[in-house]
């Protein structure tokens, strides 16, 4: 076992020094690894404050619910604050919050207005666990469905109001507990190695992942299936007519103009796509994707073939902000095959799809403003020898100066 952890580890370390000492890119490389090790020092300040706001903030709340508590203080509020108190759970608990009146008189609160039958109960409960309230008085016109009644039109089933851990997100406090509980765990399994510390070391790794990343566990591992797995978003401002900037943005042969990760894009008809894209050691991997919608010059929609190795789907909206410039907002998400782990390694690395978006927008920036192709902007990365690297720099200077 140890022999074949130290090989792993030696074969790890070696594939990382010939990555980042590459003769050709390698330079290149380690700039965006440093890049991404400050961004990532500076979210942890930001986080470290968060929490320690949040800490603080709780604290000075549950401070105030003791006092009250033994005091006796608080539990006579004023009719206006209890009535935001009960409007505050409204949202939580029925679909039609706006259609409930609310109105608070020496602690009796009375709710009127048009409710769907399956909710009555679960709000009159949600209303009486208000602290301050005495009584609940039940004017509710009662519907077993919403058919002719124009208030109850729309709206959306509510959940309730789920437990902390249960959330999609967690607060910072929640992810600290976490994260300690999380890493409590590991350590444990590391030190001690027992069999029910075995089953707790993977445990505690998801909980610190889950604290870390704020990531649901199904979008975390990859396990989920679908496209949603990591949100990316970006705004950029071209200096060019929002007709040229669309067209060069949405034509799949100019992808290999504005990034070394595409090698080549093709169109395969009714609206596919087919692109190669170039990994680390020169590896190839083809994705097929469909515009599912297109507006010329205002919006494009595209997503990944249902059997394509990863799922992901983007959204890209352009807009005139003047004669000659153009706002473009671009909205992907994307699921890796090995979950959080593929996309921690890739994030380093520079390969995740938000540096390769800021990348790819950046580089089609010059070339649209300029006229000139980006730096380095056609090179493969790590399939071009040194000697080959210069005559095709060479060929660019020309080209740009022929330009």
């Amino acid at each position: 076992m140890n022999r074949l952890c130290n090989f792993l580890t030696g074969a790890s370390l070696g594939a990382g020094l010939v990555y980042f000492l590459d003769p050709v890119v390698g330079n290149r490389r380690r700039s965006l690894l440093r890049d991404q090790v400050v961004h990532g020092l500076n979210k942890g300040a930001d986080a470290v404050d968060a929490t320690w706001r949040d800490l603080r903030n709780r604290s000075y709340g549950l401070m105030a619910e003791l006092r009250s508590c033994v005091t006796g203080r608080g539990r006579d509020a004023d009719d206006e604050v209890l009535t935001q108190r009960v409007r505050s759970k409204l949202g939580r608990h029925v679909s039609h919050p706006s259609s409930i009146e609310v109105s608070a008189h020496d602690g009796n609160v009375r709710l009127s207005g048009p409710i769907l039958a399956h909710e009555v109960d679960e709000l009159i409960s949600a209303v009486e666990s208000v602290r301050g309230i005495r009584a609940v008085e039940n004017h509710l016109e009662v519907h077993e469905a919403a058919e002719n009644i124009s208030a109850l039109q729309g709206g959306r089933p509510r959940t309730g109001e789920p437990a902390e851990w249960m959330q999609e997100y967690w607060s910072p406090t929640a992810r600290l507990l976490a994260g300690a509980a999380g890493t409590a765990l590991m350590l444990n399994c590391l030190a001690r190695r027992t069999p029910v510390g075995m089953l707790l070391g993977p445990v505690g790794f998801g909980l610190a992942m889950r604290a870390a990343t704020n990531q649901e566990m199904t979008r975390l591992f990859g396990l989920g299936g679908g496209r949603r797995g990591f949100d990316v978003q970006k705004t950029i401002i071209i200096n060019q007519p929002v007709e040229d900037v669309f067209e060069f943005l949405t034509q799949p042969e100019n992808y290999p103009k504005i990034t070394d990760t595409i090698s080549s894009a093709r169109e395969l008809g009714d609206g596919r796509i087919q692109k190669t894209l170039l990994g680390p050691a020169g590896a190839e991997l083809t994705l097929e994707e469909k515009i599912t919608c297109l507006v010329p010059n205002e919006f494009i929609a595209c997503c990944s073939e249902p059997d394509s190795p990863v799922q992901y789907a983007a959204r890209a909206w352009f807009e005139p902000v003047g004669p000659s410039r153009t706002r473009v907002q671009i909205q992907a998400t994307y699921n890796l095959p090995g979950g959080a782990l593929a996309h921690s390694a890739a994030w380093l690395a520079g390969l995740d799809l938000k540096s390769q978006l800021d990348d790819m927008l950046m580089r089609a920036k010059t070339y649209l403003e300029t006229g000139k192709p980006p730096h380095d902007a056609a090179e493969r990365t790590g399939a071009r020898q040194p000697d080959e690297r210069k005559e095709r720099v060479g060929q660019t200077q020309e080209a740009s100066k022929a330009l």
